[in-house]
């Protein structure tokens, strides 16, 4: 089980969704959508460019015609990072001012760009924040590294890492769509998909992923991708869930409870559907293992879900967020209404999933 965060991570009281501590600036996190809980402005940078900021990096997969060169780039993914030295590929890097779309036919089941995202980006920074971002801080994170996020999503994991690095440190924050991310010093931003598109090889310190393999449906592969994009003793951390045990504990009456249980498991096949693992959290020690990964450290998480837990507003969030793929499973919007007025209820409790956050680092020689 994880503890509470430590102060010198920065990270003191960042959020009340079920841990202690006083809070930053005190504000809620709600955008009446209702990810319930508060977030600590004050541990991260804003998302809004300084005057005069150089144009986010867009490196995408496909043909572009970069800044200032006359003919067309191969198909393929450049990455740079700054402070690292040179190309670590045949590709270009291609500068763009505005995100470029995903590719097509690739689709993440939890699209961006949304009220939706916005609202789940929140929940999640807010419910899982106070376990990532203590491990990461326990592990030496510091000045000087260079990071990797792949699916920084809302970006509180790439900010805070941005703040951690700096003086001499990098981050580059990847998403398959990252329109609801933005640079700031310190932190790119770049289009990724991970299941298809290269990385650069030893060339991170760090390389975290937070709720994003599961949804792959090549994880394994991908795996070994992020671990080639380390340096000797870099470190990978992913964070994932396992839903396979996250039954009611108070509800109203039996017909309540069914309707919750009802729910999940519908969620549950929705993902499956889309060639996700909700149980692939469990399975992560072992994978982190399989792909050479040594020193392997985990912890878990668990919680109460109740009106005011982040974690339960992320469940909210989905009766919306992932209403299409609900009702293929057999949801009605009479059934989603009914869940969401059940988690809105005070007296509401229910386990939460198991959160597993686990550390590995590549064989080799550590960074002094």
């Amino acid at each position: 089980m994880t503890g509470s965060p430590v102060d010198e991570a920065g990270l003191s009281g960042l959020f009340d969704g079920g841990l202690s501590g006083p809070l930053s600036d005190g504000r809620r996190l709600s955008d009446g959508g209702g990810c319930p809980g508060r977030f600590g402005e004050g541990s991260r940078r804003s998302g809004r460019l300084p005057p005069g900021q150089a144009p986010v990096h867009r490196a995408h997969a496909g043909d572009f015609e970069p800044a200032g060169v006359g003919r067309r780039a191969p198909s393929g993914l450049h990455l740079t990072t700054p402070g690292l030295s040179g190309p670590r590929s045949d590709e270009r890097i291609n500068t763009v001012s505005q995100p470029a779309p995903a590719r097509e036919g690739a689709q993440a089941v939890f699209g961006n760009g949304t009220a939706h995202s916005r609202d789940q980006h929140r929940c999640v920074a807010a419910a899982y924040d106070p376990v990532t971002l203590p491990r990461l801080a326990a592990a030496g994170v510091g000045p000087g590294w260079h990071c990797l996020e792949v699916g920084a999503g809302g970006g509180s994991i790439a900010r805070w890492l941005a703040g951690r690095v700096a003086p001499g440190g990098s981050v580059l924050a990847t998403d398959l769509d990252p329109r609801d991310l933005a640079p700031t010093p310190g932190l790119e931003v770049a289009v990724l998909d991970v299941a298809r598109d290269p990385l650069p090889e030893a060339a991170y310190d760090l390389v975290v992923a937070r709720l994003v393999l599961q949804h792959v449906p090549t994880r394994d592969a991908v795996l070994h991708k992020l671990v080639r994009a380390l340096k000797p003793g870099g470190l990978l951390q992913i964070d994932e869930i396992d839903a396979s045990y996250e039954p009611p504990l108070l509800t109203p009456d039996a017909e309540a409870e069914a309707l919750y249980v009802r729910f999940l498991r519908a969620k549950t096949a929705a993902l499956r559907a889309a060639g996700g693992d909700p149980h692939w959290g469990r399975k992560v020690p072992a994978a982190l293992r399989a792909a050479g990964l040594t020193a392997i450290d985990v912890h878990l998480h668990i919680g109460v879900r109740h009106a005011q837990d982040p974690g339960l507003g992320l469940q909210l969030n989905h009766t919306r967020n992932l209403r299409d793929r609900l009702t293929e499973q057999g949801m009605t919007q009479e059934d989603l209404d009914g869940v969401g007025r059940l988690m809105r209820d005070p007296s509401f409790r229910a386990a939460s999933s198991v959160l597993y956050s686990v550390q590995g680092r590549r064989p080799g020689r550590a960074r002094s």
